[in-house]
């Protein structure tokens, strides 16, 4: 499965991401701990990165926020509505 909008494999972006989103166990992990963990932190972003988009909009605010294009060719960026600045 790859995301169309970064065509990165999930298996990727988990990766990427899951040091971050998930963290370790503790806040000065030894590097055994690292290694160990990395593996479960890319499991669980797998995981969240599978869970269809229907189940997500239920935490976001759909209104809130909006993607306009700016630049050249298909570069975009999010800005606030006027109306909730």
């Amino acid at each position: 499965m790859e995301s169309p909008e970064v065509k990165m494999p999930i298996d990727n972006i988990a990766k990427v991401f899951g040091p971050t989103l998930v963290g370790y166990s503790s806040n000065d992990p030894e590097p055994i701990t690292i290694l160990n963990e990395t593996k479960k932190q890319t499991a669980v972003m797998q995981f969240l990165l599978r869970i269809p988009e229907d189940y997500w909009m239920r935490f976001t605010n759909s209104g809130g926020i909006t993607q306009a294009a700016c630049g050249k060719g298909k570069e975009k960026y999010f800005e606030t509505p006027p109306n909730m600045k």
